[in-house]
């Protein structure tokens, strides 16, 4: 039985949450993920990129802040809103990237273990047992 709480995701959708399982989320991006036609994680760090930065530039204010309680941004007076945007939007790209090839990679060693055991499934059953023998000689 799937634990509720160790396998969900939450995603907000307007006033709501949506309730996402990881293995139903995995298999979206396993079977939907591209990287040369549609590549999610861009597209959330473009959303997110669009929705943070103007908070950082002083473009856009949080609803509730007092003007008595806010701080002055540390790096407002010496960085541009510009620069600011930038240096965010290359740091988004840059974790886009990472996940994407990270991403890949796994899909990448998972369809050979897939493959792997369809061509010689003893081959893995053997390697198992010889794993358990050392894992059992090594420890007294």
């Amino acid at each position: 039985m799937i634990d509720p709480k160790k396998s969900c995701m939450f995603a907000s959708r307007g006033n709501g949450m949506v309730r996402f399982h990881k293995t139903s989320l995995h298999r979206f991006l396993a079977q939907n993920q591209n990287r040369f036609e549609k590549n999610y994680f861009e597209i959330v760090m473009n959303v997110f990129n669009e929705r943070f930065v103007p908070f950082l530039t002083g473009k856009q204010e949080l609803p509730d802040a007092d003007k008595n309680d806010m701080k002055k941004v540390r790096f407002a007076q010496t960085y541009t809103s510009a620069q600011i945007t930038e240096v965010w939007e290359r740091f988004f790209k840059l974790i886009a990237i990472h996940l994407n090839d990270s991403f890949e990679l796994e899909r990448t060693k998972q369809c050979n273990v897939k493959s792997q055991m369809t061509l010689a499934p003893h081959q893995h059953v053997e390697e198992k047992e010889r794993n358990k023998k050392r894992i059992q000689c090594r420890i007294p």
